[in-house]
């Protein structure tokens, strides 16, 4: 599997890169690792726009020794990394180096904004997640040490498409001889229904109708479950009543696991980001990593 990681500098890329390891195999991962001197703000306008050449020179120096420090780390956990620069902007750069490397997954360190400030003030990681076509996980590294063995995955379903894209993504993209996955889903409420004119069938209509809803879940989790298991994951299901983003990050907060995992719905944009798809939503407020899957173009 081939991987573009990307680093900063700062103390929350050097983290993600430290906790690489935890979440995917070094033995099968081919890392590019990646930096991206920010040129955006090294021009003035006066009459004309000029670059200011030793503040270029200074930043991309400093890329590239970012570049090498993040390497000393990947290697010294056993991954194979090929370095990479550019310059300009740093989430279009990362976009082209993903997309010249055909790379199966981009990783991107969260530097632990929350809200608006994470999602409207232009973050790296957010706007690499807008455009990517391909998956991308968020990693956040866990703010005290406990890791076991196993490697604790929380995974969504709803039965679409994209979901079970997801599922079926996981063994590519994940080490399934050491995971164990959470298999959720999350049942809508039982909708309102008008009171029918003879007695007793309200009550009826509303048992029958939540029967039907459980039953499609169950459903989606048995599809799930034999799609994780032919890839060798061990699997538990639990289904869950209510809004699906803040059950996702409700249960993850209750669970703790390594990794949360959801499906993008190609949605792009303000489309995906500011109409609050479940996405979005989870990688806003989940505390931990959160990998959205996605199939790249070509992709099977």
């Amino acid at each position: 599997m081939k991987v573009l990681a990307t680093t900063d500098g700062s103390e929350p890329s050097v983290a993600a890169l430290r906790h690489l390891k935890r979440i995917l195999d070094p033995g099968s991962s081919q890392v590019y690792l990646v930096s991206v001197t920010d040129t955006s703000f090294l021009f003035h306008s006066y009459d004309y726009l000029y670059p200011d050449q030793l503040q270029l020179d200074e930043f991309t120096a400093t890329s590239r020794q970012h570049v090498v420090d993040g390497r000393v780390i990947l290697e010294a956990e056993g991954f194979s990394v090929k370095e990479l620069t550019g310059s300009g902007f740093p989430a279009e750069g990362i976009l082209q180096a993903a997309r010249s490397r055909d790379v199966d997954l981009i990783e991107v360190g969260a530097h632990g904004y929350t809200g608006f400030t994470r999602f409207f003030l232009g973050s790296v990681s957010a706007k690499v997640l807008e455009s990517a076509d391909r998956s991308v996980v968020i990693v956040r590294p866990p703010a005290s040490a406990g890791a076991t063995e196993v490697v604790r995955i929380l995974a969504a379903t709803d039965g679409s498409p994209s979901a079970e894209n997801a599922l079926e993504l996981l063994g590519t993209l994940l080490p399934a001889r050491r995971c164990e996955v959470l298999l959720l889903t999350v049942q809508p409420p039982v909708p309102w229904i008008p009171t029918p004119l003879f007695p007793g069938g309200h009550q009826l209509q509303e048992e029958r109708l939540a029967e039907a809803i459980a039953a499609t879940h169950e459903e989606f989790l048995s599809r799930g479950s034999r799609i994780l298991s032919g890839q060798g994951f061990a699997v538990k299901t639990l289904a869950v009543s209510g809004d699906p983003a803040d059950l996702i990050v409700k249960t993850a907060g209750e669970q703790r696991p390594d990794l949360v995992v959801v499906g993008s719905h190609g949605r792009s944009g303000i489309g995906r980001f500011v109409l609050g798809s479940v996405s979005a939503r989870v990688v806003q407020h989940c505390e931990g990593s959160v990998l959205v899957a996605r199939k790249k173009p070509g992709a099977a």
